[in-house]
């Protein structure tokens, strides 16, 4: 670790459990405090919460409101009142030493937050815990942490009771109310708080004693608990909102997270406060909760995640949010359309940007005037980037590789050397996503390592597929992983949940496959689509697609038609890298042709399908070739252009009649009559026609390329 990072080694911990069960050093990465905003530094001895609350009433913001709920509002002072008040009830009344563990729990409530300034004033190390975990979540918590005490909302109480009950360690729980007044009758901490002297001297603890444990949200199974240091918490409120956000005290913040999320911790409580600024809590944020909170507080600054960007957008028309000034995202990847969609209603950029538990808060993201619509953004002061190959090496720009970061905090796990070697590699915090990265140094998300879908040899990131349903204009919410298939590895699937009045179903299924296709790369449509009521989430808004995977694995697969080797085209012989068929859409092709002119291949329209077309000697589908012979047999060469002996209309007028050989039109006409024949089983000449219009180029002419198509039809009918 670079000595650039502040603290001296002496622990004012009594209870070491977290700092014995870190990592080892070797498995550390380099955390640098060099390159941090205007060369702010920190003292070996810290503690954030004087730090941040008490230099707050310090520098004069102690009338200046910093929290708000409802209607009541509690000022810089009321909040040192009582946290300071809590921290002598937890070493005088509890018996809390330095490094004992306090698990708390309970909505995003002014009293939560007292209670977590609270802990770190006394020199405990704070277990936040998500208000929506059931007791078996909880218990998991409990088991790794191993808390002495727990601080607990009352009317959040149940599950945690019945967590302790079934847990080693956790004895004591102490209840209390959104705004520590005692209005519920089991508030036990609320009246205790009331009877003892508010003045607390903060516990002098050194910059890299633990000051929290994080634990994961879960969107990839069981949590991990993440380690912070003191002198973490300040370096987050110095690098991205000095980079991205000028912070002023009149600055009102509110959002979606909860504060034991660790970016809402940041964006609604450390960094405000860091800046003398205040926050609008909602405890249960709803549409129509946030927006009335925005509407009626003058919000400013708004965090949440880019679902409710979207779902916000259906409910603006209720509210007065003129206030609103900067809007930002993060949590997931921030879809263009989405991005725009907002830009248009309201005038504001929402700005993305990236970070996660382990590295505490955002490390990457953009200044508004700076953004390009679908990047993420470029590394915050402080921090520095990198992507990498399978091997470890470097990739070219504009090449796909796994994220490195490093920067001033870093990734730490409690009691878990495994995911650490994983997440560490040579000092760098590889944290699992994929991006590219263009010439001006822009990051642009191309999934994470567990959405990236491999099939049939090809690599397809599920956020390409994401962005590309999210376009669609009655998909609400989207989801895509890759399941299983035999003759694949993987396909596409999508869950999708439908705008309201749209109705699931296969024909919007196939509409939303032809969308896609119509918007990417037509290889990757989703060959498999569930429609839900709702998306399965953490308490933070990510997407738990864990539990998609295991629903994909439970449910009964549809055996699909098995694929040739996918080939690239080539037009006259040179390869087009503009231009990759699917099989998949040749061999629809074939049987929609056979269905249209009432032909049969060779075997009879078999399971496969992918019968190899003979131009003159020469295997060619319009200069895509398809190896494969049917049951055994060779496919037979003949003069002109066939399958398997019989003549194909379509490209025989093309080929014989008009001399087109370039192949230039025909991934267009594979789409256009795949989306055609879907629509319409059985189409008339008028609609073949309307089909192709916007699918061939004008080399030789549309009115003589459709009446060489309605002869060949024609033709084959008679033969037929």
């Amino acid at each position: 670790m670079a000595r650039t990072a502040p603290g001296d080694g002496n622990t004012a911990h009594l209870d070491t459990f977290v700092l014995d069960n870190l990592p080892p050093k070797a498995l550390w990465p380099v955390m640098d405090f060099s390159a941090m905003a205007g060369g702010i530094t920190y003292p070996d001895r810290l503690n954030c919460a004087a730090a941040l609350l008490d230099q707050a009433v310090i520098d004069g913001h102690g009338e200046r409101p910093v929290l708000r709920l409802g209607s009541s509002v509690w000022r810089y002072r009321d909040l040192r009142d009582r946290a300071d008040r809590i921290a002598r009830l937890l070493v005088e009344t509890y018996g809390l030493v330095p490094g004992n563990r306090v698990l708390l729990r309970g909505a995003n409530t002014p009293m939560l937050v007292a209670c977590w300034f609270g802990i770190v004033k006394a020199g405990g190390v704070a277990v936040a815990t998500m208000p929506m975990l059931r007791a078996a979540e909880i218990g998991q918590i409990i088991d790794r942490a191993r808390p002495c005490l727990a601080l607990c909302e009352a009317a959040a109480a149940d599950e945690l009771t019945a967590a302790a009950n079934g847990s080693n360690g956790l004895e004591t729980i102490a209840l209390f109310t959104p705004l520590g007044d005692g209005s519920h009758d089991n508030a036990d901490l609320d009246r205790s708080m009331n009877a003892v002297a508010p003045d607390f001297t903060a516990v002098d603890t050194a910059a890299d004693d633990p000051v929290m444990v994080a634990f994961t949200s879960g969107t990839t199974g069981t949590p991990k608990g993440a380690v912070h240091f003191h002198r973490d918490l300040m370096a987050i409120t110095d690098c991205f909102p000095r980079d991205v956000w000028r912070v002023e005290p009149d600055h009102v913040f509110t959002g979606t997270a909860p504060i034991a999320f660790t970016f809402g911790l940041g964006a609604l409580i450390l960094i405000p406060i860091r800046f003398g600024a205040s926050s609008v809590l909602v405890a249960s944020p709803s549409p129509d909760a946030l927006l009335d909170a925005v509407a009626r507080h003058g919000v400013t600054d708004l965090y949440t995640v880019p679902s409710m960007y979207r779902t916000l957008l259906n409910h603006l028309d209720r509210y007065d949010i003129a206030g609103l000034r900067r809007c930002n995202s993060a949590g997931e990847h921030l879809p263009i359309d989405t991005f725009q969609a907002w830009h248009k209603a309201t005038g504001l950029a929402v700005v993305d940007q990236i970070g996660s538990t382990e590295m505490l808060h955002n490390f990457m993201s953009t200044p508004p005037d700076q953004i390009k619509p679908g990047a993420t953004g470029r590394p915050v002061t402080g921090f520095v980037a990198k992507l990498i190959d399978d091997a470890g090496g470097p990739v070219a720009v504009g090449d796909i590789g796994w994220l490195c970061v490093q920067g001033p905090v870093g990734c730490l796990y409690l009691d878990n050397v495994a995911r650490q070697r994983d997440y560490v590699r040579d000092g760098w915090n590889i944290t699992g996503d994929l991006f590219r990265q263009d010439e001006d140094g822009y990051y642009w998300f191309a999934g994470r390592s567990d959405d990236m879908i491999v099939s049939s040899g090809y690599n397809i990131a599920a956020a390409d597929v994401e962005q590309a349903l999210l376009g669609h204009g009655d998909v609400a919410e989207c989801a895509v992983i890759g399941s299983p298939d035999t003759d694949r590895g993987q396909v596409v699937h999508a869950f999708v949940v439908p705008r309201s009045g749209r109705e699931p179903g296969d024909a919007f299924a196939r509409t939303l496959q032809d969308h896609v296709k119509a918007t990417i790369a037509p290889y990757k449509y989703p060959r498999r689509v569930s429609f839900l009521d709702d998306m399965p989430k953490t308490a933070t808004g990510k997407i738990q697609r864990f539990r998609l995977r295991a629903d994909a694995a439970d449910s009964s697969q549809r055996k699909e038609p098995r694929m040739s080797k996918i080939l690239h085209m080539t037009v006259n012989g040179r390869p087009r890298a503009d231009v990759v068929a699917d099989t998949m859409l040749l061999v629809d092709y074939l049987r929609e042709v056979v269905r249209l002119t009432g032909t049969k291949m060779g075997c009879d329209g078999g399971e496969c399908g992918a019968c190899t077309i003979i131009v003159d000697g020469e295997p060619r589908l319009s200069c895509v070739t398809l190896a494969h012979a049917c049951e055994g047999r060779s496919v037979e060469t003949v003069e002109g252009l066939t399958v398997n002996g019989r003549p194909n209309p379509v490209q025989k007028a093309f080929h014989e009649k008009l001399g087109t050989q370039c192949g230039y039109c025909t991934p267009g006409m594979i789409m256009a009559s795949e989306v055609l024949l879907r629509e319409n089983p059985d189409p008339s000449i008028n609609d073949i026609r309307d089909a192709l219009a916007g699918n061939i180029c004008r080399c030789t002419g549309y009115a003589k390329i459709i009446e060489s198509v309605e002869q060949a039809a024609a033709e084959m009918r008679t033969e037929a």
